[in-house]
């Protein structure tokens, strides 16, 4: 680069290419919707394991423009995961976001509960877009299952992800 001229250098690393994924999971939950909406929503920090920071919690604002986020500490440090764009409580809610996955990658998702055999279906529906390795494919993957196993101990059994983790050694 010319520091003399100040000119801005710029470079591709690789040839620009962009993959688009869909993914749709499904999970019976044993409780009523009302019941299954407070759960994922109020009761997020204790079915969201994924951390950046030990300590930290996990919240989601359930109303349009609300943070899905990671508060590291009551100095407004963290990580946004996703904005939240649709919010029907306790029918479904939608965001948008990088979801901690850092690059050139966006994704959005719907969360839809419909009541269902005394108790509620969860189906979830994403999208994600960028530069994917099949490295972040696979860990989005078993990430998304695990946190699904996850909420359900914590919505039937109000078991939080940590006593998961104790019982698990």
């Amino acid at each position: 680069m010319d520091t003399a001229n100040r000119e801005v250098d710029f470079k591709f690393k690789d040839p620009l290419s962009v993959e688009l994924v869909s993914s749709e999971y499904e999970i019976f939950l044993r409780a009523p919707i009302g019941r299954a909406w407070e759960k994922i929503i109020d009761g997020m920090d204790n079915w969201w394991p994924h951390r950046f920071k030990p300590g930290s919690i996990v919240v989601i604002e359930p109303r349009v423009m609300g943070r899905w986020e990671e508060r590291f500490d009551d100095k407004g440090n963290g990580a946004l995961y996703g904005m939240v764009t649709y919010c029907d409580p306790p029918n479904a809610f939608a965001a948008v976001g990088q979801w901690g996955m850092f690059g050139a990658i966006n994704s959005g998702g719907l969360w839809k509960l419909t009541e269902q055999d005394g108790g509620t279906l969860l189906r979830t529906r994403g999208e994600m877009m960028g530069h994917i390795t099949q490295q972040m494919l696979d860990g989005r993957t078993e990430g998304s299952v695990g946190l699904l196993k996850s909420l359900r101990h914590w919505v039937e059994d109000d078991l939080d992800w940590r006593k998961l983790e104790e019982m698990n050694k």
